[in-house]
Parts: structure tokens; sequence; C-alpha cells
């Protein structure tokens, strides 16, 4: 017998095609749903005690899952929400916005004071990847409470030692903050360190005097301090040498021209004695927290010396298999 051939009238055939339609919008919507969670894994790996977050960037919806809980709690109009809860803390807010408007960046950590998801004006950090797809742009991650962090943070800076003459951190006090930082890396994210000195400094100190070199130190601290954050870690580690530290999701180039524009902003310092304004720059970068202090100012030191070694006035970046 062969197969009985079912007859659908136009109707019956508009009300299949509209119930497969809605079928596949659901089995596109629980794929979405799963490449989000499956970021949010990724981001998390062990952490635990934060709260994972899915940001419709789009529909400017914030839906979250608090530690312990398998429920997705829901914040529509997050954003205007976020600034009425930290009405006194505008830039708090504000670079929370930046980050999840549709232009913002495509992933990264950010620390930040404030009150989150109702949790109270507390220190945060947020981890965040963004997805892009057909049916638009959202951030997931998580969100951990860093106050016991921040707050050992804040003890190792009041307690730091700093250099009598430029205000900046000692070398031993920097090997301790950054096997801090070093320590609260997220996933993906690097630390750096600059290490740096002035070309031909004994020279010029001996032609002009200590007053001029001292001088001239200062400025090259006072440039530290607009060119970098106030988490980063400034240091003077020798008579003319400097060095920074500082972390976040960097891709290599980014590092690079932040080097260099580091290098020019020294060599452009307004001083009457303009021939002292050059350094030999070496970098050296981890994204593990097994690395120690000593090691990664150590790799900074070897790739500056090979720096040296060619003229100086340049950067020059770690490598294993160079050095």
């Amino acid at each position: 017998m062969g197969r009985k051939r079912v007859q659908m009238s136009p109707s019956e055939y508009a009300v299949v095609e509209a119930h497969m339609a809605e079928a596949e919008k659901k089995m596109a919507q629980l794929e979405r749903e799963l490449v989000q969670l499956r970021a949010i894994e990724r981001l998390e790996q062990i952490r635990t005690g934060a709260i994972d977050f899915i940001y419709d960037v789009t529909n400017n919806t914030m839906r979250y899952r608090l530690p312990g809980q398998d429920e997705m709690l829901e914040f529509p109009s997050f954003i205007p929400l976020l600034k009425e809860w930290n009405v006194d803390n505008h830039g708090a807010a504000e670079r929370i916005d930046k980050i999840f408007s549709p232009g913002g960046a495509r992933s990264g950590s950010i620390e930040v004071m404030m009150n989150l998801f109702k949790t109270g004006e507390l220190p945060h950090r947020l981890v965040y990847q963004r997805i892009e797809d057909s049916e638009g742009v959202t951030l997931v991650g998580f969100a951990e409470d860093i106050s016991d962090e921040a707050a050992e943070r804040d003890r190792l800076r009041n307690d730091a030692e700093r250099d009598g003459l430029t205000g900046l951190y000692t070398k031993d006090t920097l090997l301790k903050l950054i096997e801090f930082e070093l320590g609260a890396l997220a996933p993906g994210e690097k630390g750096v360190v600059f290490y740096f000195d002035m070309d031909s400094f004994g020279a010029f100190n001996t032609e002009h005097g200590k007053n001029a070199g001292d001088s001239f130190l200062r400025a090259v601290a006072s440039a530290l301090r607009n060119e970098f954050r106030g988490v980063d870690l400034l240091a003077r580690v020798g008579a003319d040498e400097f060095a920074v530290f500082f972390r976040g999701f960097l891709a290599i180039d980014v590092i690079e021209r932040r080097a260099q524009h580091l290098l020019d902003t020294v060599r452009q310092l307004q001083t009457e004695l303009t021939e002292a304004a050059s350094c030999s720059m070496g970098i050296a970068v981890t994204g593990s927290s097994r690395e120690n202090s000593e090691e990664l100012l150590e790799h900074a030191g070897q790739a500056l010396k090979s720096v040296k070694k060619y003229g100086g006035n340049r950067y020059r970046m770690y490598d294993n298999d160079r050095y």
C-alpha cells in the first residue's frame, strides 16, 4: 500500500508554518543562551562567590544570578537604575555605562567601588566578554566582591616605603605589591612591567651637577603620575632607574603602544637641559599568578640590558628565546 497523502488547506498550512517558525525561534534562543552560559563558565573557571550576569546591550536588560542560586533575576532598564543607586558616585556609574555601551571593549576587567546589583557600595571586580550575533549584542561575565583584596592592597600601600626624592615606591615595596597583584590576576588578564632608565644620565649628572639631576628625576616621576592610573604601581628602583607595573586585558600591540608613548613623553619633558630627556626600556609580561615579582622584574631588566647594548633610546620586550 502506498502512503496516504495528507491534504491541507492554505489556512492549515499557514498555522503549521507559524508553529515551525516559533519552534525555530525558541531553538535559536536556547542555543544563544547556551553560548552565553558557556562563556560565563570559561570566564569564571574555579571562582566562587561571584555574581554571574548576562546583559542585553540592545534592550538594556540585566539578568544575574547570585552565588549559590540557580534562578536568574532580572533588572530591566539597568543603566538608569545603576545611576540611581550610585547618585553620589557618578564617575563609577559612567565607567560601567561606557563599558556596557554598544561600542564598548570586546572583553576586559574593571575594578570599581559602587552599589552593584543592590549589593551596597563595595569594591567589585567585573570580568566580561562581549558576544555579537544576529539577535544583537550581549555582555556576559561575573562580578565579585573584592573587599578583602582591596583592604589588603590599601594596607600594603599605606605601609609602603617610598623614595625620598621622587615619592615613588622603593624597589622592595614594588616587589611586595607586584606579588600581591599577580595573585589577584583574573583569567586572561596580564601583568606588565616597564623597566627603564635614563640614557647617559651619569655623564649628565657629572656635567651639570646633582641638583640638576635630581630635578630631572622628579620631573620623570611627575610624568609617570600623569601617564598612569592610581591603581598602577610606580617605583624608583635605582639611581636613574624606574619601574611601572600595571595589569589588565591587554593585547601585546596595546602594551607596545603604551611603551612608545612613555618614551615619547620622557623625551618631551620641558627642562632647560633637554639632552637628559631620553630613556631605554625593557618590558616583561605575564598571564600567570605562578610567576613571582622578582622573576618578572628580572626579565624586564634583561630586556633593558639588551636595549642598552644597542645604543638605547628604545624599548624591547622580554623573550625567553632571545635572552
